[in-house]
């Protein structure tokens, strides 16, 4: 018994001596630095009995104390870090880009430590080509790193990221690649949409500088969807054609409007944009309601009414009048509602007039 009760006490000596050696040689911050706790092993608190080049007290298996010595926390079965540690993954972010194209990457970074870490990261050496976003955080986050080869020669650029912690010497090197090939084709794509679903259409053709994009729409319900390729930075003029049912399309590109023409960039790998063909009714009332036969124009009228009918063939009816309204039907209209030189309005059918009055401008009964 006292043969095991004397290797016992040793191994205690020992390990007392051992510990604050194991703590010094990995860490450089003192415990003191943290704040005092207390709490059972399956809580986040702990307390900090140490007193620096020294061990505080280290619990038996069944006790909740803890001692924190040279920024360790001595378990049983191990030590508790208390302090934070950056991590960064990865540790080199490479791009390859096309002139005056643009890319994102994402970079980690986490406490591998303790305690709360609360992280800056910054370039550093000043450019306009890399940005960060966001450029603190705290614990775990991403930030988004964006390279921007637009304006640049074809080569290499370089830089480094630091991230620094607050309260903590430590600092993480992040290196930037950048590479400026020569660029490939880019691509146009262009949707040709409809106001009314199946009714009306156009072709968009592109004029400068050629006419290699092509695309042509006549009703339907799905969107023509037409493309192809540019060189990088080019600006392509795509002109409309409305057909005779249809109004100026309206473009999606910011300053095009409902333009013949628009000028659209091809400054990144895709870039789409789409025109909406709006249908003319081939009636209406004083530009306002559209119809597609005359009776529903007429019984939409008010008492005293102008009805402006397109140069087109009316679907067969019976027009009877008998509402007493005293209306003016103009006929032979293009898509505006505007005269066409020498083009009537077809009714086929009949017109019959029972009460009110009608004036007629260039309208053919068959």
């Amino acid at each position: 018994m006292r043969i095991q009760a004397f290797v016992a006490l040793l191994r205690v000596i020992l390990l007392t001596l051992a510990l604050p050696c194991l703590a010094e040689a990995v860490y450089s911050q003192p415990a003191a630095t943290f704040s005092a706790g207390g709490g059972l092993t399956t809580s986040t608190q702990y307390s900090n009995q140490g007193i620096i080049g020294q061990v505080g007290v280290v619990g038996s298996s069944g006790s909740s104390l803890y001692s924190a010595e040279h920024g360790f926390l001595p378990v049983l079965g191990g030590w508790k870090l208390l302090y934070p540690v950056i991590a960064a993954t990865p540790g080199t972010l490479t791009f390859t880009l096309a002139a005056n194209a643009s890319a994102d990457q994402s970079l980690g970074i986490s406490n591998s430590g303790g305690s709360t870490l609360a992280w800056t990261v910054v370039k550093n050496t000043p450019d306009t080509i890399f940005t960060l976003t966001p450029a603190s955080g705290s614990n775990s986050g991403t930030v988004t790193v964006t390279a921007n080869a637009t304006g640049l020669s074809l080569g290499t650029y370089q830089n480094s990221l630091t991230i620094s912690g607050a309260g903590i010497s430590q600092t993480m090197l992040v290196q930037l690649d950048l590479a400026v090939s020569t660029p490939g084709l880019y691509t146009l794509r262009i949707t040709l949409k409809l106001a009314t679903s199946k009714k009306g259409g156009g072709t968009v053709t592109s004029t400068v500088p050629d006419s290699r994009l092509s695309c042509a729409r006549n009703g339907g319900i799905d969107d023509v969807i037409c493309s192809a390729e540019f060189t990088p930075g080019s600006s392509v003029t795509l002109t409309q054609t409305p057909d005779s049912n249809t109004q100026w399309g309206s473009w999606s590109a910011a300053g095009c409007a409902s333009n013949q023409n628009c000028a659209v960039g091809v400054n990144s790998p895709l870039v789409d944009t789409a025109i909406t063909f709006p249908y003319a009714a081939m009636a209406t009332i004083n530009l306002g309601s559209g119809f597609e036969s005359l009776m529903l124009a007429y019984g939409a009228a008010a008492a005293t009414d102008t009805i402006k009918a397109r140069a087109v063939v009316f679907p067969a009816e019976n027009l009877l009048l008998n509402a007493g309204k005293k209306i003016t039907l103009l006929g032979g209209l293009d898509a505006y509602y505007l005269p066409l030189v020498g083009q009537f309005s077809t009714l086929s059918g009949t017109l019959t007039v029972g009460t009110g009055s009608l004036t007629i401008d260039r309208l053919i009964i068959k």
